[in-house]
C-alpha cells in the first residue's frame, strides 16, 4: 500500500461516519455515536479506505514523504500507562472475530491526536483498533477508535505503532489535555544560557 497522508483520511472518514449517523436518524433508527462508529467501521471501512487510496493519490499526485514528525498536529509527551485494545480490521485478513477489549500494550507517548503503542504483535498501517486507557490522576475510562499510521520493530519480538485517534469524544481529549497539560508544567526547564 502506498504512504497516505492519514490528516487527509481520518477527517474524511469522520465525514462519512456522520453521514451514515444522519442517514440511519432519518430512517427511525436511535444510534449513538459510538454505535454508528462501530457499524460503520463493521460494515464499510475496508471499501471505503480502496475509494480513499485512488482518492489520495489523485489529490497529490505523489506519495507524501513528510516524516512522522511533520505530519504530527500535536505534541507527544512520554507517558508509561497500560491499554487494553481489540482490532476491528487489519487489511491482512477478510473478517477479524469480534473480541474484547483484551490485547495488552503500553502506552508510551501520548497526545490529544494519538498514541504510540508497544505490542507483542505487527499490525498494518490502517488496521483499525479500539483503545481503552485510563490516566494517572483520571478517574475515567479513557476509550476510542484507531488507526495504525506507521509501525517499527522495537526487537525481542515487540513492536511500536503509531496510532492516531479516528473517533474520540470530545470529553476525552478533554481529559487528555489535562493530563498533557499536567505533565508538561512539571517538566523541569533546562536554562540554555551561556556563559563567555
Amino acid at each position: 500500500m502506498k504512504q497516505l497522508d492519514f490528516s487527509i483520511i481520518i477527517p474524511k472518514m469522520r465525514e462519512a461516519v456522520q453521514e451514515y449517523l444522519k442517514r440511519k436518524i432519518s430512517q427511525g433508527k436511535t444510534m449513538t455515536e459510538r454505535d454508528a462508529t462501530l457499524r460503520w467501521l463493521e460494515r464499510h471501512y475496508e471499501e471505503w479506505l480502496a475509494s480513499q487510496i485512488g482518492f489520495a493519490e489523485r489529490e497529490t499526485g505523489l506519495p507524501d514523504t513528510r516524516t512522522a514528525e511533520e505530519k504530527r498536529r500535536h505534541a507527544r509527551v512520554p507517558i508509561e500507562i497500560s491499554a487494553y485494545y481489540r482490532v476491528l480490521w487489519t487489511p491482512k485478513s477478510d473478517a477479524v472475530p469480534a473480541s474484547p477489549l483484551t490485547e495488552v500494550a503500553r502506552v508510551r507517548n501520548m497526545s490529544a491526536g494519538g498514541l504510540y503503542i508497544v505490542t507483542g504483535r505487527a499490525y498494518p498501517v490502517s488496521t483499525l483498533m479500539e483503545i481503552q486507557f485510563e490516566l494517572p490522576t483520571v478517574t475515567e475510562s479513557i476509550s476510542a477508535f484507531s488507526m495504525v499510521v506507521w509501525r517499527e520493530e522495537c526487537g525481542t519480538g515487540r513492536y511500536g505503532h503509531g496510532l492516531h485517534f479516528s473517533h474520540i469524544e470530545s470529553h476525552d481529549v478533554d481529559l487528555i489535555n489535562e493530563v498533557l497539560m499536567e505533565r508538561l508544567l512539571d517538566a523541569p526547564v533546562v536554562n540554555l544560557t551561556t556563559t563567555r
